[in-house]
């Protein structure tokens, strides 16, 4: 392109029209300036007595004993409410006597079921349960591998009896 002629006008921000002596038009982008180089000495570096940054490591320590005391700390209340308010339902919808042997029955059965259910949750959920259930789940992939070859197995010999 001889005697490029620059124009401006119309053209988006960053980009400029370059047109040669026969009126074709290019779109270029403008050159960038550079920032000139940093002149001056390089810092040392930080110094090493200066103290590292806080970090927080968190350790958890508890005990069988202390998960005791936690499961029945929650679990107690849970299922007395619970069965409290089993016993009221009988009494106002069912019309069960206040102070008898079936108010009782209800009360303490809802108790003890709630009572059964979280503590089989939190069994399950506890890091012996956690390992236990993995143990089970382990010992049931290796029952349907060992049922799965066996049929292989059978299906391979019934067709080496046909052939």
């Amino acid at each position: 392109m001889s005697q490029q002629a620059k124009h401006r006008a119309g053209v988006a921000h960053g980009w400029q029209r370059i047109e040669d002596d026969a009126g074709k038009a290019q779109y270029l982008p403008v050159p960038q300036r550079r920032p000139p180089p940093l002149v001056g000495d390089v810092l040392p570096p930080m110094d090493s007595g200066a103290r590292m940054p806080v970090q927080t490591v968190q350790t958890v320590t508890t005990s069988h004993e202390d998960r005791a005391k936690g499961f029945t700390l929650t679990t107690v209340p849970l299922a007395a409410v619970v069965g409290v308010v089993a016993a009221l339902a009988a009494v106002g919808l069912a019309g069960v006597p206040w102070l008898s042997w079936s108010a009782l029955l209800v009360l303490f059965g809802v108790f003890a079921a709630v009572w059964a259910g979280a503590y089989f949750w939190h069994v399950l959920a506890s890091p012996d349960g956690a390992t236990v259930l993995s143990i089970l789940l382990s010992y049931r992939y290796v029952r349907h591998e060992q049922r799965a070859r066996l049929d292989r197995l059978a299906q391979w010999e019934s067709d080496d009896d046909g052939n």
